[in-house]
């Protein structure tokens, strides 16, 4: 009887043992989405210690990624606080431009729904701290105020003109309108952090108070 002999390996394949050599390499996460979540624990961090007693291993500690990787998209604690900023600028533009485009409602209700959006809680958490009226971080204010004016101007001043154009009110000119508007908003939230006689409520019912006089808006 022939003896049956055991099969070597084929040339050229490796043998491997169940399980072996089969695991996956980690995922790596694109770049603008590293700096996002990046951007994200900041600003909770800045929400929770304000930005002087935050440090760079704090935001890196919320954010899960090494110490390395943060300088890889900011400069510093200044640089991504910056980013911050206007990060949060850019979700109130949306949430404006969405109550603009909504359908089924008068320009003057548009309008008086993005006029509260300057009353909302959130921004008064971060407009409040204390730090971001410092000299130190007077530059970002300014820049962020500045990006600020520029993204709202277009649409508050097309809200008011649609306004003016459905009979809702009269001004005489829509776009110098939304500038005072919009120049009262930057002062009160400059100066939103309370008083012995002015809360922050007060300052909040006071703008609102002096939009509807410039608008011509009854009570």
């Amino acid at each position: 009887m022939a003896t049956r002999t055991k099969a070597g390996p084929v040339a050229g394949v490796t043998s491997r043992q169940p399980g072996e050599g089969t695991s996956l390499p980690r995922a790596r996460k694109a770049p603008e989405q590293r700096r996002t979540e990046l951007v994200d624990a900041a600003s909770r961090v800045f929400t929770e210690k304000g930005y002087a007693a935050t440090t760079v291993s704090d935001i890196t500690r919320e954010a899960g990624t090494a110490h390395g990787t943060f300088y890889v998209y900011f400069r510093g604690k200044e640089d991504i606080f910056d980013a911050a900023a206007q990060h949060y600028v850019t979700q109130i533009f949306q949430t404006v431009a969405d109550i603009a485009a909504a359908p089924g409602k008068t320009a003057l209700e548009k309008l008086t729904e993005v006029l509260r959006v300057n009353s909302e809680p959130g921004l008064s958490e971060w407009w409040g701290f204390q730090e971001f009226n410092q000299p130190h971080l007077l530059h970002v204010r300014a820049r962020v105020g500045q990006k600020a004016a520029e993204m709202f101007l277009p649409l508050l001043a097309r809200v008011i003109s649609d306004a003016v154009e459905e009979g809702s009110i009269d001004v005489p000119s829509p776009e110098a309108t939304a500038t005072f508007l919009i120049g009262a908003g930057l002062v009160q939230r400059e100066d939103l952090k309370g008083t012995e006689s002015l809360s922050n409520e007060d300052w909040t019912r006071a703008y609102e108070e002096f939009a509807r006089r410039v608008l011509g808006l009854e009570d």
